[in-house]
């Protein structure tokens, strides 16, 4: 290192610790680094790493938030560039991904009771499979730690009946219809119900932890339905499957809470319908509810 550059250092060391003086827990880091190829000096609040080098020494000297550097080139010339320490405001949300797990629903008192006419509608809930897709997503930062989050996706439910059932459309309401009647002498393999929607999610994420990998969301899901069907799967000389699709008096509109916890790409989920699966005096009165894990795009 050239003599006349070590002269000039300190004097813009002390100007580094005098700009800092109210800051009494500043450490000072003096990094000396060779071969940092050129500098093209002007006032900028970027760091050394945004301009173009060639073959110079330079001393970098750190105070708090305060940089100078002291850069000398080939022909003993001397130049010095200060900046400060500018953090990204971006706020990295955890709400895009895919997500599995299983669904229900409960009665209009919390409880698993199915309403009167509609009993048969148990739910195999190890095949009552829920799965999420949030596509994009935007977010606002709040605070440091706490963001607004909304995004788009999608969403089906399939609720694979745990009696012999299905449900159809009859005289103006939705109607339980036994299998064996339907399908006389013939093997059942599988029963369902199938919807898939439209979301628009919105929440409030905090988020901490290194790298601020660990996090918490709250918030509601708006959803639209696109389309339903049944599903009944027989034994028929074979595999026979018969699909009517049809709104099966499905509400077509939908509001649920949301909740997501996680680390890193990993998470759980459960979301809760504020809305009734059916639409008023149609159907039963139950209210969707799934839960599962994800994983973060």
């Amino acid at each position: 290192m050239n003599k006349k550059l070590l002269a000039i250092l300190p004097a813009f060391l002390l100007f580094a610790v005098v700009s800092n003086a109210e800051e009494k827990k500043d450490t000072i880091k003096i990094d000396q680094k060779m071969l940092v190829d050129t500098v093209i000096v002007k006032k900028s609040d970027k760091g050394i790493n945004d301009f173009e080098i060639k073959d110079v020494d330079t001393v970098a000297v750190k105070v708090g938030k305060k940089g100078v550097y002291v850069y000398e080139n080939k022909s003993g010339d001397i130049s010095v560039w200060t900046s400060g320490n500018k953090k990204s405001k971006r706020f990295h949300s955890h709400l895009d991904g895919f997500g599995l797990g299983i669904n229900t629903y409960f009665n209009s008192n919390g409880g698993t009771k199915l309403p009167a006419g509609y009993e048969q509608m148990d739910l195999n809930h190890s095949k009552s499979i829920n799965v999420v897709l949030n596509l994009t997503s935007v977010s606002q930062p709040i605070t440091k730690y706490v963001g607004l989050t909304a995004g788009i996706g999608t969403e089906w439910h399939n609720y694979r009946f745990d009696n012999e059932i299905t449900v159809q459309k009859e005289n103006g309401v939705l109607a339980v219809k036994n299998l064996s009647d339907l399908y006389p002498g013939k093997n059942i393999r599988k029963t369902k119900l199938t919807d898939w929607w439209l979301n628009v999610p919105v929440a409030i994420e905090v988020n901490g932890g290194k790298d601020r990998s660990m996090y918490a969301s709250f918030g509601v899901v708006g959803s639209i339905l696109l389309n339903s069907h049944t599903k009944v799967v027989v034994d028929d000389n074979g595999k026979k499957k018969d699909k009517n699709w049809n709104a099966f008096y499905l509400n077509p509109f939908r509001a649920s809470l949301m909740a997501k916890l996680g680390y890193h790409d990993w998470g759980v989920y459960a979301t809760y319908s504020l809305t009734q699966m059916f639409q008023d005096g149609k159907g039963p009165e139950l209210y969707p509810f799934a839960a599962g894990v994800t994983l973060n795009f």
